[in-house]
């Protein structure tokens, strides 16, 4: 063999030994890629699977508050009927079938109420129970008066705490004029709760 040939070939050797090198280690760093994309999807796939869970999981929540506040309100204006009916029969017979017809449905419906509702419903309950009582007792007397008044302004002050607790937001109400949320602690105290 010739020097030439031998430096041809050596020549082509070390070209082509270049050349799958630096195809190989393209090769190489292809795998890589498509091993850090197919690890990069995957954890693209996990947290776009636990978006969305969280997501129905939120929906689902504010779906339930949604229906929850619909039947509160359903709720409120079933006891301020109640409440106005309540009004009507303390002075008649069928006061007392009043009382034991609002006594049952509290039984079902009193968490639904807001605490300060349910606890202004059992009072006024309990006092138009009791009212006929406190006028007998007072009758003729010449005192007492402000016992039945008390007595009766806590079976009158019903529908307007429903009313109050129930209160919806204005519907012309625009985004400038959002107004301040007021909610009730358990003992019946405003909370402003700022929207």
């Amino acid at each position: 063999m010739e020097p030439i040939e031998v430096a041809l070939i050596t020549f082509v050797a070390a070209a082509f030994g270049a050349a799958a090198q630096g195809f190989f280690s393209q090769k190489g760093k292809n795998l890589a890629d498509k091993k850090d994309i197919a690890e990069i999807t995957t954890k693209i796939e996990e947290v776009k699977h636990e978006f969305e869970a969280e997501r129905e999981d939120r929906r689902a929540f504010n779906q339930s508050r949604f229906v929850a506040a619909d039947k509160r309100l359903d709720k409120h204006q079933e006891a301020f009927s109640l409440a106005l009916e309540l009004m009507q029969s303390v002075h008649r017979p069928e006061c007392m079938k009043k009382v034991d017809e609002i006594q049952a449905w509290l039984k079902n419906n009193a968490l639904y109420l807001t605490p300060r509702a349910r606890m202004a419903m059992i009072d006024a309950n309990h006092s138009a129970s009791q009212h006929t009582t406190i006028l007998d007792i007072n009758r003729g007397t010449g005192n007492g008066s402000e016992k039945v008044q008390a007595n009766w302004k806590v079976i009158t002050d019903l529908p307007e705490i429903l009313q109050k607790e129930a209160d919806l937001p204005n519907f012309n109400t625009t985004s400038e004029q959002k107004p301040k949320l007021i909610d009730k602690d358990a003992y019946g105290n405003d909370i402003k709760i700022e929207p």
